[in-house]
């Protein structure tokens, strides 16, 4: 929804509840923009939702950076992401939503915390890939079906997750590392304590180290400052909060380790371009 304020528009944010009725534990659906563009507003989820642009053109805006996705190409994006669609007029996509809870349980409990996937721009380029969402499509539009038919979106839908698990999946650390052990037990400590008013200094202590050389194990194996892989933690935090609570926004930015309300606010401008108020938005889309 687009309102109008002075010379102003206001985008509103919405969480996008995922209801999955198959017997399968994922959720997927293809669609055509064929007389007109398909525009789906700024929204978040808690499920990890593929792209991938069978014909066509599809524009996505994610984090607020707008990105233009070609035929033969999609993109992944990760667990609560701000982000909107415009899939161009003729252009026919296919979307895969896989959800938190079944992506931890395959990654043994560690999805998010050890592992993502990347959200660059990808090309269906693997044979096998091509092969299998050609093929899930062929199933998904099929008018009446039966059990052959929905055990094999199943199967495809788990196969195209194997693959992009095997060529997409981001490992938070560098698994040739030798200082594995510390970042596991850094990553640990962090998860358990994020809502806590720790600090870069508080952690070296913790672990011996000096907060110099705490720093640049950080950043050269996490690819992110401290204050940023907290922050992050911190913002995800409160998505949650906002879905799963009736706590009022100074509770969340209280629980979600941002202590005041400012904190969260400044936060949420830095790194999703929007106030906590507009992703706390808890009107439902369904596509």
């Amino acid at each position: 929804m687009i309102k109008e304020r002075g010379n102003f528009r206001i985008m509103k944010i919405t969480h996008e509840q995922i209801l999955n009725k198959s017997i399968a534990p994922f959720k997927a659906f293809s669609f055509r923009s064929r007389d007109s563009s398909r525009i789906i507003p700024p929204h978040w989820h808690e499920s990890t939702e593929i792209l991938f642009v069978l014909s066509g053109k599809m524009n996505t805006t994610i984090n607020g950076r707008l990105q233009e996705i070609k035929q033969n190409q999609f993109i992944i994006i990760n667990p609560c992401v701000i982000h909107s669609t415009n899939a161009l007029k003729n252009s026919h996509i296919l979307c895969i939503q896989y959800p938190f809870t079944f992506l931890n349980l395959v990654t043994n409990g560690k999805f998010q915390q050890f592992f993502h996937f990347n959200s660059k721009l990808n090309s269906i380029s693997s044979s096998t890939l091509s092969a299998n969402t050609i093929n899930l499509v062929k199933f998904l539009e099929t008018q009446d079906k039966d059990i052959s038919i929905n055990l094999s979106i199943y199967i495809l839908g788990l196969q195209i997750l194997q693959e992009l698990i095997e060529k997409y999946l981001v490992v938070t650390h560098c698994s040739t590392s030798k200082n594995i052990p510390f970042l596991n037990e850094f990553i640990d400590f962090v998860s358990k304590h994020y809502t806590e008013n720790i600090s870069l200094h508080m952690v070296a202590d913790h672990f011996g180290y000096s907060v110099a050389y705490c720093s640049r194990l950080i950043r050269k194996n996490l690819d992110h400052s401290f204050s940023d892989y907290l922050t992050s933690l911190r913002l995800e935090q409160s998505l949650r909060l906002s879905l799963q609570s009736n706590l009022n926004i100074e509770k969340i930015a209280e629980k979600s380790g941002f202590k005041c309300y400012r904190n969260l606010y400044n936060a949420f401008k830095k790194v999703y371009n929007c106030t906590p108020e507009e992703a706390f938005n808890l009107s439902l889309i369904h596509i």
